[in-house]
């Protein structure tokens, strides 16, 4: 659990990071978030593979099994951030919400479905 959180910290770092920088150039905050959880998908899938779960398993198999539960775990942050971005948080915090339901959902499906052999 210690390198699941390390890593999807670095990978939520530079979503965090391009979202701000997103925002600050005038782009809509959702978009933004979206934007910078996709890129942070593809940081997480590299790190996740080779640092938490040390996953021999193909990249041709592991990495579709990947996007399908990292797409769960996208439709959940957007969800999340969508709902409660300006009617009840403000972007920090509604990220931060946002950030911490779908890092639960991807940490058991990974677990139990991505990164396991074959």
């Amino acid at each position: 659990m210690p390198r699941f959180i390390l890593a999807g910290g670095l990978s939520t770092g530079l979503h965090w990071a391009l979202m701000a920088g997103l925002i600050a150039l005038g782009v809509p905050a959702v978009l933004a978030t979206a934007v910078g959880a996709t890129a942070g998908l593809l940081a997480n899938y590299f790190l996740q593979r080779t640092f938490t779960f040390r996953s021999a398993k193909r990249h041709r198999s592991a990495f579709p099994s990947y996007l399908g539960s990292a797409g769960l775990g996208w439709c959940i942050n957007l969800l999340v951030f969508s709902a409660t971005y300006s009617t009840i948080f403000s972007v920090a915090t509604a990220q931060f919400v946002a950030t911490a339901a779908a890092a639960l959902a991807n940490y058991y499906v990974m677990k139990r479905y991505v990164f396991q052999p074959a």
